[in-house]
């Protein structure tokens, strides 16, 4: 995620605000003490999503309308809209697995005068111009209309719009991107392709190219629908310029770029190409390693070498990037590591504070070692059953972590005269 003063990538499981795919069930029980599933349900809401998939990917918004239910009229007017928005963009595949099925209460049924079901989805999507497959949750009420199972809300359950459910978008392709806009998004929207070309191409050097070679970057209207994608408080967005977001749960599952509008507006052009090449990084890392949440790895080295690469060798002023961290050092304050959570918006912590404290050590450490050890310290803690990074600093750096502490704060001290 990355902040106007402070980037930090977050991978946060968001919901389909569409909710349309192909579909394969687990075969689960209903919870126990629920009323039982209607007979042919399962089968139903099985029909209605692989029809579903089939109109997304085709392209074929009527197609997908006949399995709305007919009283439902806002709710079809908003996926025509959504569907229309996404298959301009194009939409290479669509699958998913119901997770959970269950009768709909009873006052639920009574409101739709018929049989329903909720289905808990996983969805599994990827746009054309995007090499991985993101996973996404739906949570979909389907009724029964005289046999046949039809979409009835979206909205029973804890289910997030998509960009494309907030309204028109448009999109723009490059060859290691593409970039998906709200039709009323600003126009830098246009020039992202060409500075995500040039980031994934030093994120290569780093990485290697085993990660995907297309990225998709959401681009939305403002900040206020930045906040709605990620089902966050306006205030826990403001800050930020961009994050990356994807499934966390799953190791390997796509990611994509989530650029918060307002903030990344404000930024120079070398601003936001730092904003966008640490955001591959995490994309890089996430997919490349494999990696189920950021398991022993701590976030001041996920976050720290991910400024670290995407800051090096633009010609920045050391001094002025750490100057959250240089005017508190300066006034009595002892350099100390940044935690977890105060890498974390509303952990506690300036963020500020916290990522130019993590940035200077990932730099310090760099410029002893080399910074394909940032690298390779992550790869190593990736690996299930690994110990933790103090345990496997000796073995990657050639020192011990103190070690490595004791001098990134004598550095800070001496305000990194060093580093110019």
């Amino acid at each position: 995620m990355a902040g106007a003063a402070s980037r930090r990538g977050v991978l946060l499981a968001a919901a389909a605000g569409l909710g349309l795919a192909g579909c394969s069930t687990t075969g689960r029980a209903p919870d126990p003490g629920g009323a039982p599933v209607p007979a042919g349900a399962r089968e139903g809401v099985q029909r209605l999503l692989a029809g579903r998939s089939h109109a997304l990917r085709s392209g074929d918004v009527t197609a997908l309308l006949a399995g709305i239910d007919p009283r439902a009229a806002a709710l079809a007017r908003a996926q025509e809209a959504a569907a229309t928005a996404v298959t301009g963009v194009g939409v290479a595949q669509w699958s998913a697995e119901v997770l959970r099925l269950r009768r709909a209460p009873r006052r639920r049924e009574e409101e739709l005068g018929a049989p329903a079901v909720l289905a808990d989805v996983a969805i599994r999507e990827r746009l054309d111009g995007e090499d991985a497959v993101v996973r996404r949750a739906a949570h979909l009420t389907v009724v029964d209309r005289g046999g046949s199972w039809l979409l009835a809300s979206t909205a029973d359950g804890p289910t997030t719009p998509a960009l494309w459910d907030l309204g028109p978008v448009r999109a723009a392709r490059s060859g290691r991107s593409l970039v998906v806009a709200a039709a009323s998004a600003p126009e830098w929207a246009e020039e992202v392709p060409a500075v995500l070309d040039e980031a994934a191409a030093r994120v290569d050097e780093a990485w290697g190219t085993g990660w995907p070679r297309r990225t998709a970057v959401l681009v939305p209207a403002t900040a206020a629908d930045a906040a709605r994608l990620l089902h966050r408080d306006p205030a826990w967005v403001a800050p930020l310029a961009a994050l990356a977001v994807g499934d966390a749960s799953v190791p390997g599952s796509g990611v994509r770029v989530l650029v918060q509008p307002e903030q990344f507006g404000r930024l120079s052009a070398t601003g936001r190409a730092v904003v966008l090449t640490h955001e591959l990084v995490h994309v890089a890392a996430r997919t490349g390693l494999g990696l189920r949440g950021t398991g022993s790895l701590p976030l001041w080295l996920v976050e720290g070498a991910a400024d670290q690469l995407a800051r090096s060798g633009r010609g920045l002023d050391p001094a002025e990037l750490a100057r959250p961290l240089l005017q508190r050092v300066a006034a009595g304050m002892r350099p100390t590591v940044p935690t977890d959570a105060e890498l974390r918006p509303g952990g506690g912590a300036p963020l500020d504070l916290a990522y130019a404290a993590a940035w200077t050590l990932c730099e310090s450490i760099a410029r002893r070692h080399g910074a394909g050890v940032l690298v390779e310290l992550q790869r190593r803690l990736a690996v299930p059953g690994a110990p933790d990074v103090s345990a496997l600093a000796p073995a990657v750096l050639g020192e011990d972590l103190p070690a490595a502490e004791e001098r990134w704060r004598a550095e800070v001290h001496d305000g990194l005269a060093g580093w110019r």
